[in-house]
C-alpha cells in the first residue's frame, strides 16, 4: 500500500500541468474525427501523382522455363511476350498476370554487347534493356528483380521530381506507342542493381492493358 501511494504521488508530480491524460487525448482525437476542413499535409510524400503498382520485372538466364515455372506455381497465365517471333533480337521476355498483378521475365540472347543490338531496324524494345548489363546482373544475382514498375500520372514529372530530390537517374523518360495508345517509361535507382520504373499510360483510360497477348506494353 505504501509503495502504491508513493507511485501515485510520484506520477502526479511528474505529470505537472503539461502532461495530457488519456481522457484529454481521447477527447482531442474525437474532436478532429471526421472534421470537414482537415487537409493531410506530409512534406515527405505526394510530390507527384501515383496511380498503382504496374509490374515486377525479373532478369533471368532462361525466360522461357522461368515464366512457365512461375505460371504453374502461381496459377497465372501468360498474357504477353516479346522475343524473336515478335522481332525482338535483344531479349526473350514473357509476362504472366492475374488482375492487376503482373510479372515480367526477361533473358538476354547470347553474349551481345549493347552496341551490337541498339537501334536495329524493325525492333521495338519497350522496356530499358542492355544485354551486357543483363549478363552481368544475372552473373551477380541469378534470377532476381531488376525493376519495380509503378504506374504514375506522368512518368516524366515523376522522373524529374525524383532526381531533383536525390534519386539516381538511370533511364531518361521516353515514349513508345502502338494502336492501343502511348506509354512513357523512366527509371531511377532503387537499391543495388534494382531500379524503380515509372510508367504512365497516355491513352484515354490511363490504365494498364490486359487483353490477351496484347496485354502489356508496345512491342509485346
Amino acid at each position: 500500500q505504501k509503495t502504491r501511494r508513493k507511485l501515485r504521488s510520484l506520477s502526479a508530480a511528474v505529470k505537472g500541468p503539461f502532461v495530457r491524460t488519456r481522457t484529454s487525448v481521447g477527447a482531442e482525437l474525437e474532436s478532429i474525427k471526421g472534421h470537414e476542413g482537415f487537409v493531410r499535409q506530409n512534406p515527405m510524400s505526394d510530390k507527384f501523382g501515383v496511380v498503382s503498382f504496374d509490374h515486377l520485372e525479373l532478369w533471368c538466364g532462361d525466360a522461357a522455363s522461368t515464366w512457365r515455372a512461375f505460371s504453374y506455381s502461381l496459377g497465372m497465365p501468360r498474357i504477353a511476350k516479346s522475343e524473336l517471333s515478335t522481332g525482338n533480337i535483344k531479349s526473350s521476355s514473357h509476362v504472366i498476370g492475374s488482375g492487376n498483378v503482373r510479372f515480367v521475365f526477361t533473358a538476354p540472347y547470347g553474349q551481345y554487347q549493347a552496341s551490337e543490338t541498339e537501334d536495329s531496324e524493325g525492333v521495338t524494345t519497350t522496356l530499358p534493356f542492355d544485354p551486357k548489363a543483363a549478363h552481368e546482373f544475372i552473373k551477380a544475382h541469378g534470377t532476381a528483380v531488376r525493376a519495380v514498375g509503378i504506374q504514375v500520372e506522368d512518368a516524366r514529372e515523376a522522373y524529374k521530381v525524383s532526381t531533383a530530390n536525390g534519386a539516381k537517374p538511370i533511364t531518361s523518360p521516353y515514349t513508345t506507342s502502338d494502336a492501343m495508345g502511348s506509354v512513357t517509361v523512366a527509371e531511377v535507382g532503387l537499391y543495388g542493381d534494382t531500379v524503380l520504373r515509372w510508367i504512365s499510360y497516355e491513352d484515354a483510360s490511363n490504365t494498364p492493358r490486359t487483353s490477351g497477348m496484347e496485354g502489356f506494353l508496345p512491342g509485346y
